[in-house]
C-alpha cells in the first residue's frame, strides 16, 4: 500500500472569506496549512506516492509543498480545467497512478480531520476481498449526512439520501470521506465529465453487485466544512485530542508559534494559535480561537472561538464570539461581533459601532464582495444611498454606540464592507514629448520612464534597466541602448528591439484612404518588441473588463508595493517582482490594487509556468497564442495584447475589444456598432499586417460620436 489521491478542488464556499484567494486544505490549522495534516498522517501509514487533484486556485499547492520530500513523500499534482465532482477527480487523476490492477489505492477528501486507523481501513479491504472500502463513522444526528447501513459483516447494503422523517433513519452510520478502491474500478469511472462517487459511483456498483466494504471507526472526526468546524478542528488539534504529527510545537492550551508577540498577561487558552508575527496585546483573553500572520489583537479584547484572518487588526475591548475576520480587516475598538457573523477581508469597523446576535435561522451574516457571492442564506450587503432593511437580519444587524446614535448616511451592512481608501488620482496618458524623439510616458507608472533627448528607460523581466534610445528625424530613426545593473548585458540586448529597430513598416501597403493618410502623417511609426512575455502579460490581465485608469492604478501600487528598485539613475523606477515574489503577494494587496480574484487567480496561474510563457517570445503567432490561451483566464483578448507587445507581431489583432471594432468599422465604413466579425472581415485585405493597420487607423482620431455615459471606474477596494 503506497499510493493515495487526495481530493483539494473544492471551492470552500462555505469558509468563505478565508477561501477567496486561498483553497480551503491550505487554511492554517494549528499554525499549518490543513493539507500538512492529511499529509503527515498518510506519510505515517506507510503511503509514499500521492496524487493531489487540484481544482480551485491549483498553483497554491506545488509552491509551498514541491515534490514533496520535505514530508517524506512523492506528490503529484493533477489540476481540472473543469470541476468533475469527486468521482471525476478521481478519474482524472488515474494515468499517475503506478498501481496494478488488484491493488488498493487510498482515496481521502481534503476537508475531513480524522483519527481513523488508516492501516486498519487497508487491512479490513484486503481481507474482506471487496472491490471498494469506506470509512464510517457514527454521528448522533446523522440527519445532515447521507446514511450507510450495512449488514452483520460490514458489508454496504445501501445508499441513502439525507433522511427527513424519524422513520428515514435506520442507522446512525454516515460516509466519512475516506475510501480504499481496488485500482481496476477507478478505471470503470466515467472520465471527462462530472461524477459524483456519493450520488452515482457507489449506488452504481452495489447494482452491479460490487462488494462494498463499510469499516466503523469512532475514532476523532470532523468536517471542517464551515468557519465554526475549521475553528474547533484547529483547537482539537492544539489540545491533542485530535491526532496529528504535524502539529509544530508541544500540545497543551496554547499554541505560539516564532516571531509572535504575547504580552505577559494575556490569557490564552483552549487550544488558542497564534501565528508568526502576530502581536497579543495587554489583558487580551483568546479561548479556543485562532490567530493567523500578521494580525494584531490590542489590549483589552476578548476573543472565543473565533478565526482572525492574515494581517487583521482587532481594536481594544473589542468582543468577538463565534466571529470570522477576513484578512486585512480592521475592527474598531468597543465593538461586539458574534454568533457566526463574518467580515470580509479589508472592510473596516469604526469602533463603537456595531454588535451582532444570531439571528432566528442560526446563521451568521457576511460582508459580501463584488463578483463573489456569499453562500445561500447569508446576508449580502447593499450598496447606494441607505434605505428602509428588508432582509430577514435587518433586526439583528445593529450599530453599538453608548449615548451615540448611528448617523443616517451610514448604511448598518455597509459597516461590514471594505474600507473605502483616498483615490490616489486618475492614471491618464500624457502627450508624447515635444523633442522629436520624446517617449509618451505615463504618470505614476513605475516601470516607464521618459526622459530628455528621447531616452526611454523600460524594465525587464530580469533585474536590470533596459535604457533604448530613437534618434533621427520620423521615418529615419535608428534605435540602440545599453543595459544597467547586474543584468545589464540582457537588459541591452533587445534594446534596438524595444525602441522598433527591427520593425519593417513598409510591409503594409494601404488599401484605405485613412490607412494611406495615416501613414504619412507618422511615417516614424513602428511596432516595439519587448520578447518579454510575462512583463506584457501581467499589465493585459490586469486590463481585463476595467477601465485604463484602473488597470494602470492597480500595477502602479503592484509594483511600488511589491517590486524593487531598478539599476540606474531614474527614481521611483521600478523592477516589477520575479514570479516567485508574485506569487507571495498576499490576497489583501490584490484586493488594495483593486484587483479581483478572476484576475488576480490568472495572474498566479501564469507565474508558475512563468518559463514557459517566456518561451511564446521565441514561437510564431500561432504557437504563441496557444501558449498563453492554455492557461484558464487567458483568452484571445489577453493574448493578443501581450503579444503586440512582446512579439512586435504585426498581426496580432485584438478581438473581443470594447471600442476597437466600432472605431475601426466607423472609420472606413462610416457605420457605427461594428462586430468583432465585421472588423476581421474589414481588415482582411490587410492579412498579416491587421494589427499594424489597426493602430494607423486608430492614429487617424477618427472615431464614432459617443453619446452614452462614460464607462464608470470602479474600485474594488473603495467597496
Amino acid at each position: 500500500m503506497t499510493e493515495a489521491i487526495l481530493l483539494v478542488g473544492g471551492k470552500g464556499t462555505r469558509l468563505r472569506p478565508l477561501t477567496v484567494h486561498t483553497p480551503k486544505p491550505m487554511v492554517p490549522a494549528a499554525g499549518v496549512p490543513f493539507l500538512t495534516h492529511q499529509l503527515a498522517r498518510a506519510r505515517a501509514a506507510g503511503v509514499e506516492h500521492i496524487v493531489l487533484a487540484t481544482s480551485y486556485l491549483a498553483e497554491v499547492f506545488e509552491p509551498y509543498f514541491g515534490d514533496g520530500s520535505a514530508l517524506g513523500l512523492h506528490l503529484e499534482y493533477v489540476t481540472e480545467r473543469e470541476p468533475l465532482g469527486t468521482g471525476g477527480a478521481i478519474r482524472n487523476v488515474a494515468e499517475r497512478l503506478h498501481s496494478a490492477p488488484g491493488d488498493p489505492v487510498l482515496i481521502f477528501n481534503g476537508d475531513i480531520l480524522t483519527g481513523l486507523d488508516i492501516k486498519a481501513l487497508v487491512d479490513t479491504h484486503r481481507t474482506s476481498g471487496a472491490d471498494v472500502s469506506l470509512h464510517l463513522t457514527r454521528v448522533e444526528d446523522p440527519r445532515a449526512f447521507g446514511l450507510v447501513p450495512t449488514d452483520g459483516t460490514g458489508r454496504v447494503t445501501a445508499f441513502l439520501e439525507k433522511p427527513q422523517t424519524p422513520e428515514e433513519i435506520v442507522t446512525d452510520q454516515i460516509n466519512a470521506g475516506a475510501y480504499v478502491f481496488n485500482r481496476s474500478v477507478i478505471d470503470t469511472i466515467p472520465a471527462g465529465r462530472p461524477v459524483s462517487v456519493e450520488r452515482e459511483t457507489f449506488p452504481g456498483l452495489l447494482a452491479d453487485g460490487a462488494h462494498l466494504q463499510g469499516m466503523v471507526d469512532s475514532t476523532y472526526w470532523l468536517d471542517l466544512g464551515t468557519p465554526q468546524a475549521f475553528v474547533r478542528g484547529s483547537a482539537d488539534l492544539v489540545l491533542g485530542r485530535a491526532p496529528s504529527p504535524a502539529v509544530p510545537g508541544r500540545r497543551g492550551d496554547r499554541l505560539v508559534l516564532e516571531t509572535a508577540e504575547v504580552a505577559p498577561d494575556a490569557k490564552l487558552t483552549g487550544g488558542t494559535v497564534v501565528g508568526p508575527r502576530t502581536v497579543i496585546g495587554a489583558g487580551a483573553e483568546l479561548d479556543g480561537s485562532a490567530v493567523l500572520e500578521g494580525a494584531v489583537v490590542e489590549p483589552g479584547a476578548v476573543i472565543r472561538d473565533s478565526l482572525i484572518g492574515a494581517g487583521a487588526r482587532i481594536g481594544a475591548r473589542t468582543v468577538l464570539d463565534g466571529a470570522v475576520i477576513g484578512d486585512g480587516a480592521r475592527i474598531g475598538a468597543d465593538n461586539e461581533l458574534r454568533d457566526g457573523i463574518r467580515i470580509w477581508c479589508d472592510a473596516e469597523i469604526p469602533a463603537g459601532r456595531c454588535a451582532s446576535r444570531r439571528t432566528s435561522s442560526g446563521a451568521g451574516p457576511v460582508a459580501g464582495m463584488p463578483g463573489i457571492p456569499p453562500p445561500p442564506g447569508l446576508l449580502r450587503p447593499r450598496r447606494g444611498p441607505s434605505r428602509p432593511l428588508r432582509d430577514p437580519f435587518a433586526p439583528h444587524l445593529r450599530a453599538r454606540a453608548p449615548g451615540v446614535p448611528l448617523p443616517a448616511r451610514c448604511h448598518p451592512h455597509r459597516l461590514l464592507w471594505p474600507h473605502a481608501r483616498p483615490h490616489l488620482g486618475p492614471l491618464r496618458p500624457v502627450r508624447p514629448a515635444p523633442h522629436p524623439g520624446g517617449a509618451a510616458a505615463r504618470p505614476g507608472r513605475p516601470g516607464l520612464r521618459g526622459a530628455r533627448r528621447g531616452d526611454l528607460a523600460r524594465l525587464p523581466h530580469a533585474p536590470g534597466t533596459r535604457h533604448a534610445v530613437r534618434r533621427g528625424p520620423p521615418g529615419r530613426r535608428r534605435g540602440g541602448g545599453r543595459g544597467l545593473g547586474p543584468r545589464r548585458r540582457v537588459a541591452a540586448r533587445p534594446a534596438a528591439a524595444a525602441a522598433g529597430e527591427d520593425d519593417d513598416p513598409a510591409q503594409l501597403t494601404a488599401r484605405h484612404r485613412i490607412v494611406h493618410e495615416a501613414r504619412r502623417r507618422h511615417p516614424g511609426v513602428r511596432l516595439a518588441r519587448t520578447g518579454l512575455v510575462l512583463e506584457s502579460l501581467i499589465p493585459s490581465i490586469l486590463e481585463q473588463k476595467v477601465t485604463s485608469d484602473e488597470a494602470y492604478r492597480a500595477w502602479r501600487l503592484l509594483l511600488q508595493r511589491h517590486g524593487e528598485p531598478a539599476p540606474g539613475p531614474w527614481e521611483r523606477l521600478r523592477v516589477m517582482p520575479d514570479p516567485r515574489g508574485w506569487a507571495l503577494i498576499p490576497s489583501w494587496e490584490w484586493h488594495r490594487a483593486g484587483v479581483d480574484a478572476k484576475r488576480s487567480t490568472a495572474i498566479l496561474r501564469a507565474v508558475r509556468v512563468a518559463r514557459r510563457m517566456e518561451e511564446a517570445a521565441r514561437m510564431d503567432l500561432s504557437d504563441a497564442t496557444r501558449r498563453l490561451t492554455a492557461i484558464p483566464g487567458i483568452g484571445p483578448w489577453t493574448a493578443a495584447e501581450t503579444l503586440q507587445r512582446a512579439l512586435g507581431a504585426p498581426d496580432a489583432i485584438t478581438v473581443g475589444d470594447l471600442h476597437l471594432p466600432k472605431i475601426i468599422g466607423y472609420a472606413l465604413t462610416g457605420r457605427r456598432g461594428t462586430t468583432d466579425a465585421e472588423m476581421l472581415e474589414l481588415l482582411a485585405p490587410y492579412a498579416g499586417q491587421r494589427h499594424r493597420a489597426a493602430r494607423l487607423i486608430l492614429l487617424s482620431g477618427i472615431t464614432p460620436p459617443r453619446r452614452a455615459p462614460r464607462f464608470p471606474v470602479g474600485d474594488i477596494a473603495r467597496l
